[in-house]
């Protein structure tokens, strides 16, 4: 029979399946709460009681966050990257079987990896709008995403959305609706931050959005929506999201992930601790 032990107050607050690592969070902490369940729905009321609180489900622990902190997990994926015939979904992940999580299509003509990765970041951005959070943390193992996003949009800007060599800024629309929705938030004071995790295996939340994703590649796109506008409304399509699915992982398929778009500015050095303010 699984024991599930609750840590209500300790070093680290959390559901743990092992009692071994839920005494890691107790010992020294002076007044902690805990108990021993056999029912996760019993341990989760027992966490919630008089308390405000989100969970997350990872391997061996169910951490929680507290409700004032989201933390959501993107990738986008394409298969045959680069070529004509490319088929490109994106996945947002929050926790075990959330209903907010999300297998999505790319709809459009482009169809690529970056693209995908973007419109994962820009439903990302959209559900926050929608909860307001304190402080949003998005986490994806796309520096290119995460690059357009902190650092090369304040060029971008400023000379129209030109690379150095006077092209068009690949994405621009998904990057400006992003950058829309951002600015939102920061008016609300949320705190958004752009996190990079190493893509495949080093991260749970990453590896189910990245199954999401690829299970989005192989969905009908819808042909009605087309091209994401260059001028988009904030809210726009904020409280129409379609509903998503939690999907376990269980896909062979091989994908091309090298990423055809070149930019004209130099990637600074990061590590898979980066996390960036937006």
């Amino acid at each position: 029979m699984t024991k599930f032990y609750a840590v209500r107050r300790g070093h680290q607050p959390g559901i743990y399946l092992n009692w071994e690592e839920a005494l890691e969070n107790l010992a020294g902490y002076s007044n902690n709460e805990h108990r021993r369940f056999t029912d996760i729905d019993e341990a989760r009321q027992y966490m919630t009681y008089n308390y405000n609180e989100n969970f997350l489900y990872f391997d061996d622990t169910i951490y929680h966050t507290f409700s004032g902190t989201i933390n959501v997990w993107t990738d986008g994926s394409a298969i045959n990257n680069g070529y004509s015939n490319s088929r490109a979904g994106y996945g947002v992940f929050y926790s075990y079987n959330d209903d907010r999580n999300r297998s999505k299509r790319l709809d459009g003509d482009i169809q690529t990896n970056q693209r995908a990765e973007l419109a994962a970041i820009y439903l990302a951005v959209g559900h926050a709008i929608k909860y307001r959070p304190k402080r949003l943390f998005i986490y994806t193992d796309s520096q290119y995403s995460i690059n357009c996003l902190t650092k090369w949009y304040t060029k971008w800007e400023s000379n129209g959305y030109m690379t150095a060599s006077n092209r068009d800024v690949q994405n621009q629309d998904f990057i400006k609706a992003i950058r829309a929705r951002i600015d939102y938030l920061k008016m609300y004071d949320v705190k958004i931050m752009l996190c990079f995790v190493n893509a495949h295996g080093s991260s749970y939340g990453n590896d189910q959005a990245d199954t999401l994703a690829r299970r989005g590649a192989n969905l009908p796109t819808n042909l009605e929506m087309g091209r994401l506008p260059l001028t988009i409304d904030v809210l726009d399509g904020i409280s129409s999201e379609s509903e998503g699915e939690y999907y376990e992982s269980d896909s062979d398929e091989d994908e091309s992930d090298y990423d055809e778009d070149e930019t004209d500015y130099d990637e600074d050095d990061y590590n898979e601790d980066d996390c960036y303010y937006c």
